[in-house]
């Protein structure tokens, strides 16, 4: 029997690795995410509101794709701002049909797409609000919404696509509405494949017993490895939703090949973020990349 462990040793180095670097950095690193730019163009075409909930209704069915996310997310962008330029989105349910329409015709989004209209359906199935007060539910603490979305879906608030959610109405918010908001430690990180294999090659977990799959191994089991970046993001002071734009994009990498050139992914993070901050880059994803696939 495969069995999951969790090296809390290890759990605190890379904490105090990560340490280096304070929230700034990865609030400047946001500003480069592919997902946050797609969002961004939908700012001077789409009312400020509605641009954030329409991302973080897409955020809803954006699993099992056809393609790789920042391709998806750049589908998305060009849909949504044409579907912007010809008519106006005020209330949650004109934007879920946005959305329903968005996965009629997208290429990267084909497998499931009926049970996905019928998740976003769900969403409404309570009543229509508008935009603001999405706004304002989500401006007073991220956690009302988390907590208003999950009920209205009847899923556990910490599933993958539900914190994933939270991430992309943040990032509706910093780019349309400009909101200076710092996400709470108590919403854990979306697992993904991507999460998955960072948690491996970091070596916060491993599996054992004739493990052939190690990667696939530890993405079934969710709640562990929430349970392990939550914990490094309290002992780094960072929470979980800012640090996993880090974890994301340099699992983006090891996701294209299991050889991973760890000098180029430093420089290409640098380009973002800035040179003064390679002493402290270096030593981290060289401690995020210390184990092979």
């Amino acid at each position: 029997m495969t069995v999951v462990v969790v090296d809390e040793n290890r759990i605190r180095e890379l904490a105090c690795t990560l340490s280096l670097l304070d929230i700034n950095f990865y609030r400047r690193l946001e500003l480069c995410d592919p997902q946050f730019k797609a969002v961004k163009r939908l700012c001077s075409v789409c009312y400020p509101y509605t641009a954030p909930l329409l991302a973080s209704l897409n955020a809803l069915v954006s699993y099992r794709l056809n393609c790789r996310g920042e391709e998806y997310w750049r589908e998305f962008a060009d849909f949504t701002i044409d579907y912007c330029k010809s008519k106006t989105i005020n209330t949650l349910s004109e934007c879920v049909k946005v959305i329903i329409e968005f996965l009629s015709k997208s290429q990267c989004n084909t497998l499931f797409r009926r049970s996905k209209i019928n998740r976003l359906l769900s969403v409404i199935r309570h009543g229509d609000v508008d935009a603001v007060y999405v706004w304002r539910l989500f401006s007073k603490n991220p956690e009302n919404y988390r907590v208003w979305l999950s009920k209205r879906l009847n899923a556990n608030p910490n599933a993958k696509t539900i914190v994933f959610a939270i991430k992309m109405y943040y990032y509706g918010c910093r780019a349309c509405l400009d909101a200076d908001l710092i996400l709470p430690y108590s919403i854990p990180i979306p697992v993904d494949k991507r999460i998955a294999l960072i948690s491996y090659t970091s070596r916060v977990i491993s599996c054992t017993h004739n493990c052939s799959n190690p990667v696939n191994t530890i993405l079934k089991r969710p709640g562990i490895v929430r349970r392990v970046w939550s914990s490094i993001a309290e002992l780094c002071r960072v929470p979980p939703l800012h640090l996993d734009c880090l974890l994301w994009t340099i699992g983006g990498y090891v996701s294209k090949s299991k050889h991973v050139d760890v000098n180029r992914v430093v420089e290409e993070l640098l380009r973002h973020v800035g040179v003064e901050y390679k002493s402290k880059v270096i030593p981290i994803i060289q401690e995020l990349l210390s184990r092979p696939l």
